[in-house]
C-alpha cells in the first residue's frame, strides 16, 4: 500500500502540485507528448510503494492498489517534460470551471524526479517584476491562509501563452527538492 505522501505525489500525476496545496495551474488542457520510460512499475522512497503507470491513448493513468486510478499528461516545452493532471473542479479560482496542476518531470532510464512550482518566488518575482508578454497569472483570492492564497496561481492564456511561460519561466521557478522515484526492473 502507498504511503500518504507517495500518493498525494501521484494525484496530480507525478507532481506535488494538487488541488488544495500551493501551485500552479492553466485554466486549459495542454497538447500531450510521449516518453516510453514513464510506462512501467515504479518505487517510492519507501521499497514498498510501488504503483504502475500505463499509457491510455493521449494520458497516462496510475494504478495503485486499493486506490482510484489517477490520469495525467506529459507536455513538453522545448528539452523540458512537464506533467498536467486531468482537470479537477477548481474551488481555489472561483468562476474556473477546471484547472490542470503543472509540475516538471526529469526521466532518467529507471529514475524519475518530480518538482513542483516555487510559488513563494514566483510571488516575490510578481512584486518587483511584470513576468513580461501576454501571460495572465492571477493569484488566488479565497480560501486558506493568506499566504497559501497569494501562492497559488493561475495561467490563463490560451496554449501557445502557457508554453511561452513555461518555456521562460519553468525552470526558473522549480523548486529545489525533488521526490524521486525508481523503475522496478523485472526479474528474469
Amino acid at each position: 500500500m502507498l504511503h500518504s505522501g507517495t500518493r498525494s505525489a501521484l494525484l496530480v500525476g507525478l507532481s506535488l502540485l494538487g488541488h488544495g496545496c500551493q501551485g500552479v495551474y492553466t485554466r486549459v488542457p495542454l497538447a500531450p507528448s510521449h516518453d516510453d520510460r514513464v510506462a512501467g512499475e515504479w518505487r517510492g522512497k519507501d521499497a514498498t510503494d510501488t504503483f504502475t503507470i500505463r499509457r491510455d491513448g493521449d494520458e497516462y493513468v496510475v494504478d495503485a492498489k486499493d486506490e482510484k486510478p489517477t490520469r495525467f499528461r506529459l507536455l513538453r516545452v522545448g528539452e523540458t517534460i512537464y506533467v498536467q493532471s486531468s482537470g479537477k473542479p477548481c474551488a481555489d479560482f472561483p468562476g474556473e470551471a477546471e484547472c490542470y496542476s503543472l509540475g516538471r518531470l526529469e526521466l532518467g532510464q529507471d529514475t524519475a524526479q518530480l518538482f513542483h512550482f516555487d510559488t513563494a518566488a514566483m510571488f516575490a518575482a510578481s512584486l518587483t517584476e511584470e513576468f513580461g508578454g501576454p501571460y495572465v497569472l492571477r493569484r488566488t483570492v479565497s480560501g486558506g491562509s493568506p499566504l497559501r492564497a497569494l501562492n497559488d496561481f493561475l495561467l490563463t492564456g490560451p496554449e501557445p501563452e502557457v508554453r511561452a511561460f513555461l518555456a521562460k519561466y519553468g525552470v526558473r521557478f522549480t523548486a529545489s527538492e525533488p521526490v524521486a522515484y525508481t523503475k522496478v526492473k523485472k526479474k528474469g
